[in-house]
């Protein structure tokens, strides 16, 4: 495809591009001012509660945090949160309650659920620091991310009124209007 193809190619349009990447970055926005306060209020409160050893684990119920999918989510074996939170394994006998001498059977996804909620976990001394500038609060305040989308928004309005004179003057610079 030579270059006067490339410029005048309707199939996808400025608009479109420009759009679909503030979209993108808005959602990544948002997930981040998420993980930073649902899942940091998490993280905020082991450390508030000094639980650095297996000894000192609490789990979501005795730290007072509601059972949250997204905390869940990312307690999970291989979630995002494990790179700072361990698992203090809960003894067999707290784990299954028993009736009549058989344990009681839970469905898979519930059972899951349930073992991170009533699992304790910790912050290892040598994650505390990484755990405190991963989850703070306050470089995703709703104030920082406003200005951001703003910003965004700006850079969208400038992207749409500068780019196509841009693509213009590179048209008469190289003599493509002449061919079109």
């Amino acid at each position: 495809m030579d270059l006067s193809k490339l410029l005048t190619y309707q199939g996808i349009t400025l608009d479109i591009i420009v759009w679909s990447l503030f979209v993108g970055v808005v959602l990544a926005l948002l997930v981040i001012f998420l993980t930073k306060r649902v899942t940091g209020a998490y993280v905020r409160r082991l450390l508030d509660a000094k639980a650095h050893t297996p000894e000192t684990a609490l789990t979501m119920r005795q730290l007072g945090v509601k059972s949250n999918i997204l905390i869940r989510l990312q307690l999970r074996e291989k979630g995002t949160l494990r790179k700072v939170v361990i698992a203090n394994p809960v003894p067999a006998s707290v784990q299954a309650p028993a009736v009549d001498g058989a344990p009681v059977k839970k469905s898979a996804a519930k059972k899951r659920s349930a073992d991170i909620a009533d699992t304790p976990f910790f912050i290892p001394e040598n994650k505390i620091d990484r755990a405190a500038r991963l989850f703070d609060a306050t470089s995703a305040s709703l104030f920082n991310i406003l200005l951001a989308v703003l910003a965004l928004i700006v850079v969208a309005v400038i992207s749409f009124t500068v780019i196509p004179d841009l693509i213009d003057m590179f048209k008469d610079l190289f003599g493509l209007s002449e061919q079109l």
